[in-house]
């Protein structure tokens, strides 16, 4: 900004010049919710701002004079900035800070900065600035370290990007600044707030403080900045490959192996080679390979022989910027030329040396490490491991033993262990550790004899599979295999049925087991297996489902739990029991059992051979499939094929209907009822009669749960016998009624058990919820009236559901009763209150108001603004005038007003018939007294129709005339009417036209069927012959009526200007 000041000769003048001002800090960067750093050892690590505050403008100001005389002054004023800044480091506490750099330029130290360290220590106090200045933010940041200071941020208001050599965790482990990776390692495993929590007893102490000692006499100390999230594993692996040591997990624990072959010494700790092989491995060890061979010998290509390996580290001498340190093998560059390795990039390393160390380690191994040797070993060799040192002697290969050190050992699909070594330089090492033996490797003999089978035969419900079948539960000794099912009717010829492959889970009970409840917690079955097959637990819900089946003599149940109590022996609990209709019952010790499950044998049999013995034998064969006995070896085993039956009906009892034939007779209809039992394969039933005692007739084969016997006189006894079928032709035991003496029934039936009406739009839904009572015939249906006597007639139906049309509005009571086969009603009537809301899709033709006045009532006299019913007893029915007061008077029964004649018009024309009546007398009304209407109706005004009742309020009909019929409940209480509403509606029509087909040359007439009041509005659409949308034109725009009285209207078909033939079609709207 420039600014001049104009003055005299005297003052002379004053040119301002001012910079752009900034009002706020510019932060590069500043990351919210990055991982807090842990520094293993000593590294370069960048600071993150995590606050700042109290940012500063602090202006500069130069002045010179110009001009002749130097009455000019020129001033400019610059602004430098500067801000309380925190910058976030790593987990503490931290050793302190070496090197710092500041936009990529190292500095002498914080103090250069104006900053301060705070060491990240557990409690540490908050930065002294803030308590003082922003208590409200005077934060410790305890565990964090963080360096804190007002600094200068130039004239760009920006901090600047500052790294820091930040001294970290463990460093006392290795020398001061770097780390032992052994102790890194185990910080990653073991650290309780940053470790992985492998668990004490995961790692190999042994192995590691080996590992630990080699990376102390190689001096191979590394520094983790662990920066980002990272695998836990993958650093380690890292740690393990940048300092030559196998990792492996072995025997449930992490181990390491230092690939290191010479001794070495440091600082008072040795790290001894390992120069004495586990095992001297020979032709008495290995298992030949497919090709025959005992030890494959492979060397890698001599291109993939590396005599030179560069390594790239963070060099800490150099502000720990990447350098390449690399290792030769000259004599082989001599003779080969230089073949350089991609370089290895291992930032953990930050010295020259060390970095030249693992170089020197890497190009030996590819250059030396070239021999592999692949070989099979059997399981007495199952403790070997990567990294173990062992020799190998197979003359084919060398005449010496050759040191090799395994480095991968797998099971292949034929149980042996797949070894692959790599060998190990010439040397002089000590004897095996270990020597070897002979295997004995016994002889399998496969003629074996397998055993005797051991078998439970039983026959479970049919309901389990389905079927009809026998089941077999086999299971045999330790070598048995399976075995052969024979089956015979004599005992002499038997035919092979099938075979069995592998045991089933049975037994016997241990302990008895009581009767129990259906699903029986108070019990538990004790059972001992044939065999060292298992029983295992499931949940309720299995047990529930049947998933945990179980046949014990005779009686199927399932269980949830099964504990293990001894060899073989089982505790099973939570037992769901008597399932598939068997009997729950008492079950001794030694009891059969059988686990239901897909390893038995199933025999199936035919109807006819219930009952009939049979001799089964089971020819057993070993685990190998052969050595199968014969049938002259094994015992036959009677069986009497038996099954369960299905269940039994429930609950016989009868119903009887009875009527009246023209001449007289009476008969009835007896039914025979019962409850269906649960039961899978059911069937049908089988159903007997025997009247008076004459003997069982057949009545018939059902389905249903009942069965009605017709026309029996009266005074005879009838009795019912019932089986029930299943799908296999299998019959229950037989049910027997009760004799029963035909009476003749004149009870009233039961009246319905529910009973609603509910509005839907304009439909009225009836449900009813019947009774138990067989014969109930129909329902008949009232409205209105305070009792069932008093009410209205609208209709008798048969279903649980019918509908009404909504007609009338208001506060409606709706009534029922049941009505048996022999016409009897219900005692009691059904009642239901509904509030019935108005049909909106109605539109209303004629409405009028009479007050009375013009009335001619019959039976009613004028008592001021309305008619009121007149009593029975008259003047002068009395001897004296006054006796008219010390009598009780009686409202008269048939009190009536016929209202006036209502003519729709020549819409209607006779045919009409959507029409509706609604009356609304004006009166004080109470639980006493109430209104009926009736009204009747004509076409001609001449010919009427008897007076109904208004129930459904739809009438046919051009004239239709009310009447009220003011009623007292007790004869007492009096009706007053004061007036009353006549409405008429009609309902909205929508008429379908069809496509009408329409000539090219004259228009077609589409005549419409309904009975509009109002002239209907047509909505249509057309097409041309070819079926193209074409214009369509009514004539004249004219909607008119034939003599008929039928609405019609005439159109013609357009194609632009041409008139075309096609076809039309569409609705027409109105009421």
């Amino acid at each position: 900004m420039d600014r001049g000041n104009g003055g005299g000769s005297v003052g002379g003048k004053t040119i301002e010049h001012k910079a752009d001002k900034i009002f706020g800090i510019q932060l590069n960067s500043a990351t919210y919710g990055v991982v807090v750093p842990i520094v293993l050892g000593t590294s370069r690590i960048a600071g993150n701002i995590i606050d700042y505050y109290d940012f500063k403008a602090i202006p500069h100001t130069e002045s010179e004079r110009t001009g002749k005389g130097g009455h000019t002054t020129i001033k400019n004023t610059s602004y430098t900035y500067e801000a309380a800044v925190l910058f976030g480091l790593a987990e503490g506490p931290s050793g302190g800070i070496g090197k710092v750099w500041a936009n990529g330029e190292k500095v002498s130290g914080l103090a250069t900065l104006n900053l301060t360290l705070f060491n990240g220590a557990h409690g540490q106090a908050p930065w002294s600035y803030t308590q003082s200045r922003h208590p409200g933010k005077a934060l410790p940041y305890s565990g964090l370290a963080y360096a804190a200071g007002v600094i200068d941020l130039g004239e760009s208001g920006t901090p600047p990007v500052l790294n820091f050599e930040y001294k970290g965790l463990l460093r006392e482990s290795g020398d001061g600044v770097d780390v032992n990776p052994a102790d890194a390692i185990q910080f990653i495993i073991f650290d309780e707030l940053n470790g992985v929590d492998l668990g004490v007893g995961n790692v190999d102490d042994e192995s590691l403080e080996r590992y630990q000692k080699f990376c102390k006499t190689a001096n191979l100390l590394i520094s983790v900045p662990l920066t980002e999230a990272k695998k836990a594993y993958e650093i380690i692996n890292e740690i393990c490959e940048a300092t030559n040591t196998i990792v492996f997990w072995s025997q449930d624990k992490l181990k390491f192996v230092p690939k290191c072959d010479e001794r070495l010494e440091k600082d008072g700790v040795v790290f001894e080679p390992d120069l004495t092989p586990l095992y001297d491995l020979g032709a008495d060890d290995f298992l030949e390979a497919n090709d025959g061979q005992l030890v494959s010998f492979e060397r890698e290509d001599n291109a993939e022989a590396y005599n030179h390996v560069p390594v790239e580290f963070l060099n800490r001498a150099n502000s720990y910027e990447k350098e390449t340190a690399e290792a030769k093998i000259q004599v082989d560059i001599n003779r080969r030329g230089v073949r350089s390795k991609s370089a290895v990039d291992i930032p953990y390393l930050h010295t020259k040396e060390r970095a030249e160390y693992v170089a020197n380690q890497l190009v030996m191994e590819s250059l030396y490490g070239r021999n592999k040797y692949s070989f099979r070993l059997g399981w007495s060799h199952c403790l070997l491991e990567p990294g173990d040192f062992v020799t190998v002697y197979d003359p084919v290969i060398s005449p010496e033993k050759i040191p090799v050190t395994i480095e991968s050992i797998e099971e292949d699909e034929d149980g042996a262990l797949e070894v692959v070594a790599k060998g190990r330089p010439p040397g002089i090492y000590s004897p095996a550790r270990y020597a070897t033996h002979e295997a004995e490797r016994p002889e399998i003999d496969f003629n074996a004899p397998p055993g005797d089978a051991v078998a439970t035969i039983f026959n479970p419900s049919p309901e389990v599979s389905g079927e009809l079948d026998t089941w077999i539960a086999v299971s045999g000794g330790e070598i048995w295999g399976g075995c052969s099912v024979w089956v015979s009717d004599t005992g002499e010829s038997y035919q092979r049925m099938g075979s069995i492959d592998g045991p089933s889970r049975h037994g016997v009970l241990t302990a008895a087991l009581p009767a129990g409840d259906r699903v029986d917690t108070a019990n538990a079955l004790k059972v001992e297996l044939y065999n060292d097959l298992q029983l295992l637990s499931g949940t309720q819900e299995d047990a529930e489902n049947l998933n945990t089946l179980c046949w014990v003599d005779g009686e199927l149940m399932a269980y949830a739990t099964a504990t293990l109590t001894g060899d073989r022996q089982y505790s099973l609990t939570y037992l769901v029991r008597g399932v598939y209709n068997t009997p729950i019952k008492y079950h001794p010790a030694g009891s059969k059992f059988v686990r239901l499950d897909p390893h038995i044998y199933k025999l199936p049999f035919e109807l006819e051979q219930l009952g009939k013995r049979y001799f089964i034998k089971l020819t057993s064969r070993n685990i190998h499939g052969v050595a199968e006995q014969g049938l002259d070896d094994v015992e036959p085993m009677e069986y009497t094929i038996e099954t369960i039956l299905p269940p039994v009906v429930a609950n016989l009892r009868v119903h009887e209907n009875t009527y009246q034939l023209r001449d007289g007779t009476v008969l009835s209809d007896i039914k025979i009822m019962f409850d269906r039992p649960a039961y899978k394969l059911l069937d049908r039933y089988e159903i007997c009669y025997d009247i008076n005692s004459e003997g069982w007739e057949f009545a018939g084969i059902t389905v249903e749960d009942n069965i009605t016997l017709k026309a029996l006189a009266q005074a005879k006894t009838v009795q019912f016998r019932v089986l029930t079928e299943s799908t296999l032709g299998l019959k229950s035991p037989e049910v027997v009624s009760e004799v029963y003496t035909v009476i003749g029934k004149d009870t009233p039936p039961n009246n319905v058990q529910g009973f609603t009406v509910i509005q839907q739009e304009n439909i009225l839904k009836v449900t009813v919820v019947p009774p138990a009572d067989p014969d109930i015939n129909k329902y008949e249906l009232r409205m209105g009236g305070l009792s069932w006597e008093t009410s209205s007639y609208l209709k008798q139906y048969k279903d649980q559901q019918t509908t009404l049309d909504v007609t009338q509005a208001g506060t409606i009571t709706f009534w029922v009763k049941t009505i048996d086969n022999s016409g009897n009603y219900a005692a009691e009537a059904a009642s239901f209150i509904a509030e019935v809301h108005p049909v909106s899709n109605k539109y209303t033709i004629h409405e009028e108001h009479q007050s009375g006045l013009d009335w001619e009532p019959v039976c009613m006299f004028r008592d001021r603004d309305s008619w009121q019913i007149d009593s029975k007893e008259k003047v002068g029915d009395f001897e004296f005038f006054a006796d008219l007061f010390d009598a009780k008077l009686h409202l008269c029964d048939d009190a009536e007003v016929i209202l006036g004649v209502v003519n729709l018009g020549e819409a209607v024309n006779g045919n009409y018939t959507e029409t509706f009546l609604s009356v609304f007398p004006d009166f004080l009304s109470s639980d006493k007294n109430y209104v009926e209407v009736d009204y009747r109706t004509s076409y001609d005004g001449e010919v009427w129709s008897d007076w109904l009742p208004l129930v459904n309020h739809q009438f046919a009909g051009r004239y239709v005339q009310p009447k009220l019929k003011p009623r007292s409940v007790d004869g007492e209480e009096n009706v007053s009417i004061r007036s009353v509403s006549v409405r008429i509606d009609v309902t909205a029509i929508t008429e379908t036209i069809d496509f009408v087909l329409v000539p090219e040359d004259e228009p077609a007439r589409i005549i419409l069927n309904h009975r509009f009041f109002a002239t209907p509005m047509p909505h249509l659409f057309s097409y041309s012959a070819i079926g193209r949308q074409c214009t369509h034109e009514i004539v004249n725009n004219i909607i008119t009526k034939d003599e008929e009285g039928r609405w019609y209207f005439d159109v013609r078909l357009w194609d632009g200007a041409t008139q075309i033939a096609g076809r039309i079609g569409g609705s027409a709207n109105g009421y």
